[in-house]
């Protein structure tokens, strides 16, 4: 098993989301944080879990489904071999 790493741009991404969700649902907001835990922890276990980016770099994304919005992970493996979790956005959000 690999062993996960969350970026700060990532942290940062899913605070911004379970903020915005917070405010219309706290218990909305509790499910989806967990469930993007539970997603993410899988990708120690199974790095090859979501689809590879096109833009020829190794990096992967896994699509989290949640009620009314798809959030997409975006990952990769660090030179240490651990999960890298890049980024975390709504599926129609654009990254650099």
């Amino acid at each position: 098993m690999a062993m996960l790493v969350w970026l700060p741009e990532a942290v940062a991404d899913l605070d911004r989301l379970l903020s915005a969700l917070r405010a219309r649902s706290p218990e909305a907001a509790r499910r989806a944080a967990q469930t993007v835990l539970r997603v993410t922890r899988r990708l120690a276990e199974d790095v090859m879990l979501g689809r590879p980016l096109a833009d020829g770099t190794g990096r992967r994304e896994l699509l989290v489904p949640l009620a009314g919005i798809g959030l997409m992970v975006r990952y990769g493996l660090d030179e240490a071999g651990r999960v890298a979790l890049i980024r975390i956005g709504q599926g129609r959000e654009e990254w650099a």
